[in-house]
């Protein structure tokens, strides 16, 4: 099945979707016949990369998804719009490189919000919105620290990161009788923002820890493979962790 009949008509939320992977799914996205409501906490930003891209099929969704009520108003242009919703990529994501004993409750509580608490929020109501066509198709993004606690001090990442696949996993069981179908993509490095701010690091530790060179994929790489995963709907997977590298 290709990319433009599969996604023909089909209603996708992306979050985090002004830069990085999230960016490259917008782009990706645009190529099909879906309507895509792509998600970014900055205004001006998102009204950039609605103009790079110039199709009649893309909305702006503002948000932050540290806050409850821009996680609900964010479902409901959706509705108004759209009246459906069949994908939902769960992408936005910040990191903070801080010492556990030096980081106060409020900055780890933040990162909670926006990384795993805020996906869990609009999860909740993508799931209702779907449950009514009978059909959904729901995506977390993680990270290789989620599973082995990370390269640098990280701890709120690490454990949000670490949630997002626990939760698809008691989800998939849950929502499968609505034919509402959740799976991680855990990926270990990608040639984003953060990755140039923590290079060095990331060199030294994979030198270390590992005997064969692993690559570093772009974001559109990664991109690609997760909109191939989703033509797979007919083969009802869920649950399920897909590793990139």
């Amino acid at each position: 099945m290709s990319k433009l009949n599969y996604f023909q008509n089909k209603v996708v939320l992306v979050t985090g979707a002004t830069r990085g992977l999230g960016w490259e799914l917008v782009k990706e996205l645009s190529q099909t016949g879906a309507t895509i409501f792509l998600n970014g906490k900055n205004k001006k930003e998102v009204r950039k990369c609605i103009q790079k891209i110039n199709k009649s099929n893309i909305f702006a969704t503002v948000g932050d998804l540290s806050n409850d009520k821009n996680i609900e108003e964010i479902i409901k242009k959706i509705k108004r719009k759209s009246h459906r919703l069949d994908v939902l990529i769960n992408n936005a994501g910040i990191y903070s490189s801080k010492d556990f004993i030096k980081t106060n409750y409020n900055e780890l509580l933040y990162n909670l919000k926006v990384n795993l608490l805020g996906h869990l929020h609009l999860t909740s109501l993508a799931a209702k919105l779907m449950s009514k066509n009978k059909f959904g198709q729901i995506i977390n993004i993680s990270s290789s620290s989620g599973e082995h606690g990370g390269i640098l001090p990280s701890f709120s990442y690490a454990l949000s990161k670490n949630a997002l696949i626990f939760m698809a996993k008691i989800l998939a069981k849950e929502l499968e009788p609505h034919n509402i179908y959740i799976n991680t993509f855990v990926i270990r490095f990608m040639r984003t923002k953060m990755y140039k701010t923590f290079t060095k690091y990331y060199k030294q530790r994979l030198k270390r820890d590992f005997k064969t060179e692993l690559k570093i994929y772009h974001p559109g790489e990664v991109a690609k493979k997760i909109i191939k995963f989703l033509q797979l709907a007919e083969k009802k997977i869920t649950g399920k962790i897909i590793h990139i590298n």
